[in-house]
């Protein structure tokens, strides 16, 4: 808490960082979603 008032620009980037992540997961859980109904279309 005092890293990101003292620098706020650390704090912008960590911030920057965890949405980064989060919208890597999203990703992640998206494409583990639909990969299986992509793949089974693929064989048919």
């Amino acid at each position: 808490m005092i890293l990101t008032i003292r620098h706020p620009l650390l704090g912008i980037h960590t911030l920057l960082l965890s949405f980064r992540l989060s919208q890597l997961r999203i990703l992640c859980l998206f494409f583990f979603w639909h990969f299986p109904s992509i793949s089974l279309n693929h064989l048919k």
